[in-house]
């Protein structure tokens, strides 16, 4: 798969708070997930993604009790965002 998620062009009024639970991405040829404005991302699985797992360029992602392997990028990657990271 080319990509997980990544809107073209997101509106974060529209594109804003999401949810990702329980859900498995796996060979990924960029990034899995990119996020805009409020996202909370739990207990999902990347595996195997040639890029980053989660991009955040704005806005401020939850994630917690992920698992990242064999990402070639790095886990989380911040270019505007912030990530806050919850006990689960």
């Amino acid at each position: 798969m080319w990509a997980g998620i990544a809107p073209y062009l997101p509106d974060s009024a529209t594109f804003g708070d999401f949810t990702i639970e329980n859900s498995q991405f796996s060979k990924i040829g960029t990034d899995a997930i990119s996020t805009y404005g409020q996202w909370t991302i739990s207990t999902s699985t990347f595996a195997s993604v040639v890029g980053n797992g989660i991009v955040n360029p704005f806005g401020a992602t939850t994630v917690s009790g992920d698992t990242f392997l064999d990402i070639g990028g790095t886990d989380m990657l911040s270019t505007g965002g912030t990530f806050v990271t919850q006990a689960k």
